[in-house]
């Protein structure tokens, strides 16, 4: 999809964790490419491409104003295949020469569209062979980026349905094409959050792997997120958090995918492919000015892509040379767990001890609001690795200030990580980022008061954080990235290490280690997801 479409796309609009992630590498001998040869000319932006398996090119073009879609046939020139009064755009072609794209209608938010009383969104249509058009879908919500699946029988595409507030991001949805203004299957695509929204689901060619780019939070980049098909609330990422990445379009071979990205130090954005189990990356050298939006080929040996380099954004075309060696991608390694701390509790009253892996114990001081002190406990040196906490607890009233239940302190920070309540009467898990900032994740509802509640937060490598809290859906926030973590100075238990933000309430049980917790299943690595059998 475009850029200006992606962030379009976020303004309007699981239960395991990761245990690696591939490095990617600029491994520069696998691939490469050819001088890039100018396909459109003329008025207009030209953009978002799709190759159909005879070669046909379909775009969206805005020289009147408005989109609408042309056609490129090779040797050519561009017509004009879908004409609408208001816009038209986002093609893709079926396996049989039929086309699927997106009518817009009104140029606002599904929010505002609400408060407006409009009928119509973001709706898919379909361009039969005749030349007839059929919508697919209707209503207010915006429906975006439409694939079609290998089957032929699907689309795959991301709707707003259920948003009703700004914020409310996108998420995964399908329908059967033969079934126009049917029944609508959607999808959560990992336990979301309200500031989380997906966008270009792509199925790869044997229909195993679901690929899509996904934003988390306001400060968070689009990011790809890979899945299995049968499984799609446990994704992976594929790209680093300091990176953007967007439209992702697997080769027809299965074996790579493209992908507009842009990395710092980057010239604007580019073209990417990457081969995921090798944990390969290349931006290629297509040419100056923003490159974005690839589309291959049937035979998978040429890359069109729409570039600004004249000015405005025309389609160009380059020859690709791609061989992936699976023999250097690296196995995973999964890190062992280890419970490094827990909460022993005594009598009412008495002051709680902190038992470590070794089976050491140390009694906590108590604190001045109340609330109890670690000091110097051992084995919180988590250093970049994952690490989980666990915490059993009652709340007993919900305060306009947050109200600390455990909290970890680190030389050079305030608290780095912690469990919290908000003014909503929410959850949440924090940790921060190398530069200082607060990563965070809230429970998608108020937790319970008066009985215990048990909350379990998993800190992944990587910035994400994914989170249970007992009887509620998990949910996951992906950000940039982690703060190196060395030895902790204190762990503070109802309340924080100074005279603000006690618990009015009590902590019945806490646990805090390296890896994962029992019970908890690691999510497949990126290897793991590509080698996995077809499951029936």
């Amino acid at each position: 999809m475009a850029i200006s479409s992606s962030v379009h796309l976020a303004s309007c609009l699981a239960v395991c964790v990761l245990a690696c992630m591939p490095a990617v590498s600029q491994g520069a001998d696998w691939v490469s490419c050819g001088p890039a040869r100018q396909l459109t000319f003329g008025a207009g932006n030209d953009s978002e491409p799709v190759v159909g398996h005879d070669g046909i090119i379909a775009f969206q073009n805005d020289e009147a104003g408005r989109y609408v879609i042309k056609c490129l046939k090779p040797g050519g020139k561009p017509e004009v295949l879908v004409d609408v009064k208001d816009h038209a755009f986002q093609p893709t072609w079926t396996q049989d020469g039929r086309l699927v794209y997106v009518v817009r209608h009104p140029m606002e938010t599904a929010a505002k569209a609400i408060e407006s009383g409009s009928e119509d969104g973001a709706n898919l249509w379909i361009r039969q062979l005749d030349g007839t058009q059929v919508r697919l879908t209707k209503g207010l919500w915006c429906d975006y980026t439409p694939s079609i699946a290998p089957d032929g029988k699907t689309v795959r595409f991301v709707t707003t349905r259920g948003r009703h507030k700004v914020g409310d991001g996108a998420h995964l949805a399908s329908l059967d094409l033969s079934n126009a203004g049917g029944d609508i299957r959607e999808y959560t695509f990992a336990a979301y959050s309200s500031f989380s929204s997906a966008a270009s689901p792509a199925v790869s060619p044997d229909g195993r792997l679901l690929v899509w780019a996904q934003v988390d939070g306001t400060y968070g980049n689009w990011r790809l997120h890979l899945a299995s098909t049968s499984k799609l609330t446990t994704s992976v990422s594929m790209t680093e958090g300091s990176m953007s990445a967007l439209s992702p379009r697997w080769s027809p071979d299965g074996k790579v995918i493209a992908f507009t990205g842009f990395r710092l130090g980057d010239p604007g954005w580019g073209v990417y492919v990457m081969d995921p189990p090798a944990g390969l990356m290349r931006r290629l050298e297509v040419g100056p000015g923003n490159s974005r939006n690839p589309a291959w080929s049937a035979d998978g040996k040429r890359i069109v892509f729409e570039s600004n380099r004249s000015g405005l954004y025309k389609l160009y075309e380059v020859d690709v040379d791609i061989r992936p060696d699976r023999a250097r991608g690296r196995k995973a390694t999964r890190v062992q767990s280890r419970v490094e701390g827990t909460l022993v509790v005594g009598e009412l009253g008495s002051a709680p001890r902190l038992r470590f892996a070794d089976g050491d114990l140390i009694t906590a001081e108590k604190g001045p609001v109340g609330n109890w002190l670690f000091k110097e406990p051992k084995g919180l040196d988590f250093g970049d690795g994952p690490f989980y906490v666990k915490a059993t607890f009652t709340l007993n009233k919900v305060k306009k200030d947050p109200q600390v239940v455990v909290g970890g302190y680190y030389p050079g920070m305030m608290i780095a990580w912690q469990f919290h309540t908000n003014a909503e009467g929410k959850l949440c898990f924090t940790s921060r980022s190398p530069e200082g900032m607060y990563l965070a994740v809230n429970s998608l509802s108020p937790i319970p008061l008066g009985v215990p509640c048990q909350a379990i937060g998993i800190h992944e490598p990587d910035g994400t954080l994914r989170f249970w809290v007992e009887g509620q859906q998990p949910v996951v926030m992906h950000h940039p990235k982690a703060a190196f973590l060395g030895q902790a100075r204190m762990l503070t238990i109802g309340g924080s290490d100074g005279t603000i933000y006690p618990l009015d309430g009590t902590v019945h049980a806490m646990e805090v280690g390296r890896g994962y917790p029992q019970g908890v299943e690691a999510l497949p690595t990126v290897e793991e997801l590509f080698n996995q059998e077809v499951e029936r």
